[in-house]
């Protein structure tokens, strides 16, 4: 026969088995529930806001110091500095200590693949002494096409320009290595790889070759034994290739 019972929470009388009166206190689980919230209910106080200074009410256990996080963020914020963006040349800011010379990470692209910025390079990248003092040439190979140009009378121009361009629903900022002004006429070089695998420069260049560039990628392999065939190797003096250590001297920044 059912055991009647009154509910703790609401006052309600409510029936249980005999096997389960023994242990029952709710008439429910939604009054188990409030019960168990209201048990663990904790005390609040007032407290004054430490950045304007109201009072709110925070629960006595927490470390709240402000009324809301819109008053955090104000308080703790870093001061900002005004900049202007190497790339595009639009004002922008950052907090003090956060300084970057680009106010995106499109322009940082394009600033790095412009020359804008020296990207950090375990190669020979840096001024040469024996060339332009106004190209920072990013490998031996650029600096020795450069040599070899130099020798044969070939006009040249380093990084001449920079290409924005889409490549597979991506924008990308592609600067050719070399520009030859009375060829009109763009090189791209390429160093030899073990796994014969080439970074994604050369999309960029079957890209421009379909609008009509005119644009060629030199390989390390071909330049070196073409110079080799030609004489030029062994005549040019620095070429780094031939001299890779005694070269080393050459290089600056």
């Amino acid at each position: 026969m059912p055991v009647e019972l009154i509910c703790n929470f609401c006052g309600t009388k409510y029936y249980k088995s005999p096997s389960k009166a023994k242990n029952s206190k709710y008439c429910s689980r939604t009054c188990g529930n409030k019960a168990m919230a209201q048990n663990k209910k904790i005390d609040r106080e007032n407290r004054k806001c430490s950045g304007c200074e109201k009072t709110f009410l925070a629960k006595k256990n927490s470390d709240r110091k402000y009324c809301s996080r819109k008053c955090m963020m104000e308080s703790v914020k870093v001061p900002r500095v005004e900049l202007k963006c190497h790339s595009c040349g639009k004002d922008y800011e950052r907090p003090v200590g956060k300084e970057t010379k680009f106010c995106s990470k499109d322009c940082q692209n394009f600033g790095q693949s412009a020359g804008l910025t020296n990207i950090p390079s375990n190669g020979r990248a840096g001024y040469r002494k024996d060339l332009p003092s106004n190209y920072f040439f990013k490998s031996s190979l650029e600096a020795d096409y450069a040599r070899y140009c130099k020798a044969i009378g070939k006009k040249y121009v380093y990084e001449h320009r920079t290409f924005v361009l889409e490549i597979n629903g991506k924008k990308k900022a592609y600067t050719p290595d070399f520009y030859h002004p009375d060829e009109d006429r763009y090189v791209e070089t390429k160093a030899g790889r073990k796994d014969k695998k080439y970074g994604g420069n050369l999309p960029a260049v079957d890209e421009l070759k379909s609008q009509g560039i005119k644009i060629e990628v030199l390989f390390m392999r071909d330049f070196y034994r073409n110079i080799k065939q030609s004489g030029h190797y062994w005549n040019i003096d620095n070429i780094e290739n031939k001299n890779y250590l005694g070269t080393r001297p050459l290089i600056y920044g």
